[in-house]
């Protein structure tokens, strides 16, 4: 359960929970994945506080464009960073 939560978005694994079959379909749908190039090396040569700073300046410059554009930021791991063009409120319409 918690391994469904950690790695998809909340209305994904409740819908895989209750064994319901996804293959929602989109119009026009774009989908965003960032991942910092040589993230790996430059992190070694950083203090762990250094590396959670500079994610953070990051990623949330990103979240402030996920929420100015109405997008939907599915999921940030490690220094890659997902996001679509389909509203939040249009994948939570089954309650999750």
């Amino acid at each position: 359960d918690s391994l469904l939560h950690n790695i998809l978005p909340e209305h994904i694994a409740h819908r895989l929970k209750q064994e319901e079959k996804i293959a929602d379909h989109y119009e026009n749908t774009t989908i965003l994945f960032a991942d910092i190039v040589g993230f790996t090396a430059r992190a070694t040569l950083m203090s762990p506080h250094d590396v959670v700073t500079m994610l953070n300046d990051i990623f949330s410059r990103f979240d402030v464009l996920v929420g100015r554009y109405d997008l939907n930021k599915v999921k940030t791991i490690g220094d890659c960073y997902m996001v679509t063009s389909i509203p939040s409120s249009d994948l939570e319409h089954d309650g999750c």
